[in-house]
């Protein structure tokens, strides 16, 4: 046998039981003196975790923790900017396609309405104005600017890009009618503008026939 084990024996057999009860009542009563001072704890939660550093070097870092709260700022304001964008997107179609579906014919096809007539005797009024100051040229372009917007008006769909007058004559879904008047307009001022030449009186008097026709009702039907 090892004579540390010897040796330990021998120390229990050296000292009674009896000696060795009161020194574990003193061990046992400090520990619970020990528990009833409040001011040392004894339950202890969990540490919060620590927070990574980090990557960088240490002023880009502390660059970063000061413009956090407007970097937030910046994100929120990103997402509500797109929101309303798709708001905004959203109630433009629904009312384009509100307005294309406005006014139904047999079978729901989209009908069209001639312009009315009190605008129609305005921009009359309008151009025989110009006319009669020998503006001819002018006259004509305030027929087929505003033939462009009645047909706008009544076709919003038609417009998606920009479109030449020639184009707009040459639209199929617009009445064989409408198409054919407003491109004798259009014509006329093709060749004023880009051909040079002058819109005389018999010219001009032709385009106001031809809107006259453009704008009567049997022409959208």
């Amino acid at each position: 046998m090892p004579l540390r084990e010897v040796w330990a024996a021998g120390l229990a057999a050296a000292v009674p039981a009896r000696a060795q009860a009161p020194a574990q009542d003193r061990v046992a009563a400090a520990h619970a003196e020990l528990k009833r001072d409040r001011s040392l704890q004894f339950d202890f939660t969990a540490a919060p975790p620590e927070r990574p550093p980090r990557p960088g070097p240490s002023w880009l870092a502390a660059l970063l923790d000061a413009l956090e709260p407007l970097l937030l700022v910046v994100f929120w304001g990103g997402v509500a900017v797109i929101a309303a964008l798709a708001i905004w997107f959203l109630v433009r179609e629904g009312e384009r396609r509100w307005r294309e579906g406005r006014v139904r014919g047999p079978g729901g096809a989209a009908l069209v309405l001639p312009p009315s007539e009190e605008r129609v005797r305005a921009l009359l009024a309008e151009a025989d104005r110009l006319a009669a100051q020998g503006r001819y040229a002018e006259a004509v372009h305030v027929l087929l600017f505003r033939g462009v917007d009645d047909i706008r008006d009544q076709r919003p769909e038609l417009f998606r890009r920009a479109l030449t007058s020639r184009e707009i004559a040459g639209l199929s879904a617009l009445p064989h009618r409408v198409r054919a008047h407003f491109g004798a307009i259009a014509a006329v001022v093709e060749r004023s503008f880009f051909g040079g030449r002058a819109v005389d009186a018999e010219a001009w008097a032709r385009s106001r026939a031809e809107y006259e026709a453009f704008a009567a009702r049997e022409s959208w039907a």
